[in-house]
């Protein structure tokens, strides 16, 4: 006996397969518009399909109650030149006689460079002693300074200049042009100058938040808000830490 194999005509192939895919759904993910639109035609279903204009947007926008506390927004500015501990400070003593009690021999002119204001918030000047240093003003220190002085030098005359250290710094973080820590100084003691001195913001002004987290309390405004609100340029602290985000919402 003999078996005679025949080939399945490519018409019957077809038709078989597709007789097998109609059994099978395959994975969506989500009605089509036309489902929808069918959808919202019956009456009982109370959905209504409108189309998507600058109007509706405006009217269906809603941004987070984002904002600073009270204890963000009463805080004063820092004085530009305020000492606070871990800062570097200068003193210069002029004394009036040829043999000084801080000059060497033939010399006038005493230079204490780069002094570190101590935890404590201290200074130490030779035949003064310790002195406080922090929350004060480098005038005030001079006046101190030359005021324990003058009983021991004759009409001394004494300098004291602010150098930049890590007592009065910022943190500047995440979406701006330079991340860096930046010292307080006068144009850069509130929220908007130093993010210009860190470069600026480099996200798109309509996402961007601004945070700022000061010893254990945070606060978050929009940067169009900080824009537009002039009260939101809040003063800041040494230790501070501004970070600029991104808003990572999506709507579908």
């Amino acid at each position: 006996m003999q078996f005679l194999r025949t080939a399945t005509p490519p018409r019957l192939a077809v038709l078989t397969l597709a007789l097998a895919l109609a059994g099978c759904t395959l994975p969506r993910s989500g009605p089509t518009a036309g489902e929808i639109r069918a959808g919202a035609d019956l009456a009982e279903n109370g959905i209504r399909i409108v189309t998507v204009d600058s109007a509706i947007a405006r009217a269906a926008r809603f941004d987070d109650p984002l904002g600073f506390g009270a204890e963000f927004l009463n805080a004063n500015p820092v004085p530009a030149d305020g000492i606070s501990a871990g800062d570097r400070v200068s003193v210069t003593v002029w004394e009036n006689v040829d043999t000084g009690l801080l000059a060497g021999v033939g010399q006038k002119v005493t230079a204490l460079d780069e002094i570190q204001v101590d935890e404590q918030g201290q200074i130490f000047v030779p035949y003064v002693g310790l002195i406080p240093a922090a929350g004060r003003s480098p005038d005030a220190l001079r006046l101190e300074i030359t005021a324990a002085l003058e009983d021991q030098t004759p009409d001394p005359q004494v300098e004291v200049r602010r150098l930049t250290g890590v007592g009065s710094t910022v943190s500047v973080i995440g979406g701006v042009g330079t991340q860096g820590v930046y010292p307080i100084e006068a144009p850069t003691r509130r929220l908007s100058g130093m993010l210009a001195q860190a470069g600026g913001v480099t996200i798109v002004p309509d996402v961007a938040q601004v945070k700022v987290e000061r010893a254990g309390r945070t606060g978050r405004v929009w940067l169009q808000d900080l824009y537009d609100n002039p009260g939101n340029d809040i003063a800041l602290r040494a230790g501070d830490r501004v970070i600029v985000e991104q808003d990572r919402r999506s709507f579908t």
